[in-house]
């Protein structure tokens, strides 16, 4: 075999998807922000009717070893361009075929055991859960990741991040009021990993992600009324939004407060219950960075509303056996609470009431390994909104999926 054969290495997974959409006949209207955004005028979500879909999702992935201390990836998946947190591809489309999308392209640089470097569309950096971070999000900028041995059986980790959200178009004259308004993100992450005496395990971490200049500005009525440059790219639902068009046409809806989310993540792995693998998790966000004066003061005091900022995450899993191994099994539970503005909902979980914001309620569900590398699952969500119009969602999902 060729040396540079050696340097390759492929990987994939496809997964089969039944879903099923339960909503209460007593919901109330909500407004869809993403289509509204279009242009065309107001939209709404549907928020009475049940529905079923059939659902695939294929990715295919590289790694290249380039040498000793630098590696590329890159991954393409299913999906589409306009939806970060879902590479899901609905079957029914008259069997026309299906997009590819470019999902991640990286190098990583690993010039020392302490420090990894990596740059361009880039996997989820961060220790984290759904509470904040969908699984399907993938990155765009650069990361680098400090390690040290803080003391027997203690690792420390730290991990500091900046990624262009959105960049500004500045070509044409009625755009040039928002150059030097690109939107950001950028993050900074602490924490420390625990192994004791009889292989319980402890994983700690705090960070703190600043979004920049990703709230909503009122439009000028006579230069470019219909600007879009300070409306978010993609929302889901919950967050705070009002008309950023003063002219009288068509709404436009951009974000009412400013995102500094702080952010307290644990796991707790058990040993005592061997040979089952016993794992708790807890999950704490806070949106530091809202503050009902400039909230009020940017929306022309339409909006005065207290705010409404917490998320947390609680959830128990319990298993047998290695997941890609025929017999193996697990199950698991939990629940979320996450108020209107504790997060961006464009970037949190897309499953859990259908995605977005403002939404409390409880998860279960399991897996169960069928052949080697090929395992089914079940989750069922039940959720409603916590301070906005009601809003009851239910979510069953079943999953066949394979790895190779």
């Amino acid at each position: 075999v060729p040396e540079w054969v050696n340097r390759f290495r492929f990987y994939g997974d496809i997964r089969l998807r039944y879903q099923y959409n339960q909503l209460s006949e007593g919901n109330a209207p909500y407004v869809n922000v993403q289509d509204t955004n279009a242009g065309g005028g107001l939209v709404l979500y549907n928020t009475t009717e049940n529905s079923e879909l059939w659902r695939m999702r294929l990715r295919l992935g590289m790694d290249a070893k380039i040498n000793d201390w630098a590696t590329t990836g890159l991954r393409l998946t299913t999906g589409t361009s306009s939806n970060p947190v879902s590479v899901d591809q609905t079957l029914g489309n008259y069997f026309n075929r299906y997009n590819y999308a470019l999902d991640r392209a990286y190098l990583k640089l690993d010039p020392a055991s302490w420090v990894t470097i990596i740059g361009g569309r880039i996997p989820n950096p961060w220790f984290y859960t759904n509470l904040i971070w969908d699984d399907d999000l993938s990155f765009e900028g650069a990361a680098v990741t400090f390690r040290h041995d803080l003391m027997a059986g203690t690792r420390g980790f730290a991990t500091l991040g900046a990624f262009p959200v959105e960049n500004i178009n500045c070509t044409n004259s009625t755009q040039t009021s928002n150059c030097g308004r690109d939107k950001w993100l950028y993050g900074a992450q602490v924490g420390a990993e625990q192994i004791f005496a009889g292989g319980n395990r402890m994983k700690l971490g705090l960070a703190l992600y600043e979004f920049t200049n990703i709230a909503g500005a009122f439009n000028s009525p006579t230069i470019d009324p219909a600007n879009r440059s300070s409306l978010p790219k993609f929302v889901q639902k919950g967050n705070t939004v009002f008309n950023i068009v003063t002219d009288g046409g068509n709404p436009l809806l951009g974000l009412a407060a400013d995102f500094r989310e702080l952010n307290i993540t644990g796991v707790v792995d058990l040993a005592e219950f061997k040979p089952y693998n016993v794992s708790l998790t807890a999950d704490y966000v806070k949106n530091i960075g809202y503050n009902a004066g400039e909230v009020s003061a940017r929306t022309g005091g339409l909006i005065t509303q207290e705010p409404r900022t917490t998320g947390y995450q609680l959830s128990l899993t319990v298993g047998a056996g290695d997941r890609n191994r025929r017999g193996s099994w697990e199950a698991f539970g939990g629940y979320k609470y996450l108020q209107a503005d504790a997060v961006v909902d464009g970037f949190t979980d897309s499953d859990f009431h259908l995605g977005g914001t403002d939404a409390k309620g409880w998860f279960i569900g399991g897996v169960y390994g069928i052949a080697r590398g090929m395992q089914v699952r079940a989750r069922w969500f039940t959720a409603n909104a916590i301070d906005q119009a009601p809003l009851a969602i239910d979510v069953l999902q079943v999953d066949l999926s394979a790895e190779f």
